[in-house]
């Protein structure tokens, strides 16, 4: 009879630390687009972790959360709503963050159009693009970050190219201001990139 030899149980604690350090470390890259005053909307929020350092950028930064579960973790406004349009009149916001959003979200064309919809002047966008890799061992990988976020790990999953998002920016009359690659420590092969779009 051989031994079974089992996999290490994963470290759900590493990974929220990874992902809390990632949203430190990213958003020194976009900071500059909020101004005193600014009423700021972070959909998918998830946990919260980006929304409640944005809105400790300043005390008078108004950060509200949107989400289709509560996951939340953070001290953040939460508005749940149902995947479809969003529950604010047009240019209710003066910044969206869409952060690892639209990759789950069931129809992420619709989401980006309604995103600019509510908001007045940037959109800042975070996704990441696969790189190859095993199809199995990257879908597992990508299981337990949402494990170790709380949320459901049979989340829609929408592989998107560069050339399709970007496309789609033009297409919304989304000027890119900024698109840069980001560092990332996450075990997926997967390039994470920052894009902040302003509201022609």
């Amino acid at each position: 009879m051989t031994a079974l030899s089992l996999a290490p149980a994963p470290d759900l604690g590493a990974i929220r630390r990874r992902i809390r350090r990632e949203a430190r470390e990213h958003l020194v890259s976009y900071a500059d687009v909020f101004r005193p005053g600014d009423r700021v909307i972070d959909i998918g929020v998830g946990r919260g972790f980006t929304a409640r350092l944005v809105a400790d950028l300043a005390e008078d930064i108004e950060v509200t959360g949107l989400d289709v579960r509560d996951a939340i973790a953070e001290r953040v406004p939460l508005v749940l709503y149902d995947g479809g349009a969003i529950p604010f009149r047009d240019a209710a916001f003066d910044v969206a963050l869409l952060h690892y959003t639209l990759h789950h979200a069931e129809d992420p064309r619709a989401l980006l159009a309604e995103a600019a919809r509510v908001t007045r002047r940037s959109l800042v966008v975070i996704e990441e693009f696969e790189r190859g890799g095993d199809v199995e061992e990257e879908e597992r990988k990508e299981t337990l970050a949402l494990v170790a976020l709380g949320l459901p790990p049979d989340m829609p999953h929408v592989a998107l190219s560069e050339g399709t998002l970007e496309a789609e920016f033009s297409r919304r009359g989304l000027r890119v201001e900024r698109r840069r690659p980001l560092r990332s420590d996450t075990p997926r092969r997967v390039e994470k990139r920052l894009y902040v779009l302003e509201i022609e």
